[in-house]
């Protein structure tokens, strides 16, 4: 996991609804949590039974794949999950010589996703034992354009049941955004516009943002220009069932992302009754059913908001789309479906194997590949000469004084 104060993204949040489940289930379950000073998430899954191992991230592999593999001696694993972790797979080359099935996952339709997913599943030393994606999407576009005979795995992030449900027939009805609020590839800026526009038109709507971001300044900014702060709340991340309470207090949730893996949220508000009303991004249909359990929009902004204005009119629509929203999410999104298929996948990776002693080589050499994103190399000199620079540094400002 990686994990930062008030973060709430998309793996994290699977992380903290998957472990303990596994965990309830027998399993131990040890997780490798690089931070960057904070790890809430981590702390909450260390309350929950999940045994963590804590380190400042450091995407310098040879600093970092020696410590995991050192943890991995520790541990004795039977088998690694790599997730969002570059360095773990990496640290995989010699986890899988001690006969320990080392598994990619695959989140998203992005550079760093798809960098792992095709660096690591091509023949070599360098190859992970299988990987596991999140839509059925990834998995047939990774089809076509990687060749690999890895194993491979269909498991969506899993959701929590809900214990409140919206009111699909209350006079006064909102309409929720909840993720990161930022305009890189989550497009905050045109669900602003979209509030905006739409509180204008009708004043007796409510809208709410949940998350945190670099633009939340901005956002705050403009609603209050805009005179709209008793109409539209910003508010920070929740959790559980808190999570599921506020989102229950809408009625349509959004999203207008250039990509996505499985939008999490948009489950959650689901799981709640939420009619979801997304932009057309790839693989956003093995979730939504345009007409259905929701909407998807030709366009991220027009064409979002002629649906919600529907959704706004049609009474008999929002409660028949709702009701199907619900069924979608317990029927193929639960966290005990995600947990069973994980656990078939552990049976099959882990029946033959014959673990030996984990060997931690004396030298590290680590591909130079631009696939790879969170990765660098440094030859071992580099240590030594920072130091020697920040010396030289104090030395000067010490003189000039």
């Amino acid at each position: 996991m990686h994990d930062r104060a008030n973060h709430m993204g998309g793996p994290s949040v699977n992380l903290r609804r998957l472990l303990p489940e596994l965990t309830k289930r027998g399993h131990s379950i040890h997780l490798i949590c690089f931070h960057s000073g904070a790890h809430p998430n981590g702390d909450i899954l260390k309350k929950m039974g999940v045994h963590c191992h804590f380190k400042k991230i450091n995407v310098v592999s040879k600093i970092t794949v020696p410590w995991v593999i050192d943890r991995c001696i520790e541990i004795e694993p039977d088998i690694v999950i790599g997730d969002v972790s570059t360095q773990v797979l990496l640290a995989g080359r010699w986890l899988r010589k001690s006969g320990i099935p080392v598994v990619n996952t695959m989140r998203g339709n992005d550079d760093l996703n798809w960098g792992k997913a095709t660096f690591f599943s091509v023949p070599g030393k360098w190859q992970s034992s299988g990987i596991v994606f999140v839509s059925e999407y990834l998995q047939n576009t990774f089809i076509e354009r990687v060749e690999t005979a890895i194993i491979q795995k269909v498991i969506p992030s899993g959701v929590l049941p809900s214990n409140h449900f919206t009111e699909q027939q209350k006079e006064q009805l909102g309409i929720v955004y909840s993720g990161r609020l930022t305009n890189r590839i989550k497009n905050v800026h045109l669900i602003v516009d979209i509030f905006v526009a739409m509180a204008k038109k009708y004043p007796t709507l409510t809208f709410a943002l949940i998350g945190e971001g670099e633009e939340k300044q901005n956002i705050e900014n403009l609603i209050q220009t805009n005179g709209l702060s008793k109409q539209i709340l910003l508010k920070s991340p929740l959790s559980g069932q808190d999570y599921k309470a506020f989102l229950a207090a809408y009625q349509m949730i959004i999203l207008a992302s250039d990509s996505e893996g499985m939008p999490g949220a948009i489950m959650d508000g689901m799981s709640c009754g939420l009619i979801p009303v997304v932009a057309p991004f790839k693989g956003i249909d093995g979730l939504v059913l345009h007409g259905e359990n929701g909407f998807i929009a030709e366009d991220s902004y027009g064409s979002i908001m002629d649906y919600l204005e529907s959704c706004i009119s049609d009474g008999n629509l929002r409660l028949r789309m709702s009701k199907r929203a619900i069924e979608s999410i317990d029927e193929y999104f639960s966290v005990a479906s995600a947990a069973d298929s994980w656990e078939r996948l552990f049976e099959e990776l882990t029946t033959s194997i014959d673990k030996t002693k984990i060997k931690k080589p004396l030298f590290f050499n680590f591909p130079t590949n631009p696939l790879l994103i969170e990765h660098e190399t440094i030859s071992w000199k580099e240590p030594i000469k920072r130091k020697m620079k920040a010396l030289l540094q104090r030395l000067k400002r010490t003189f000039l004084k």
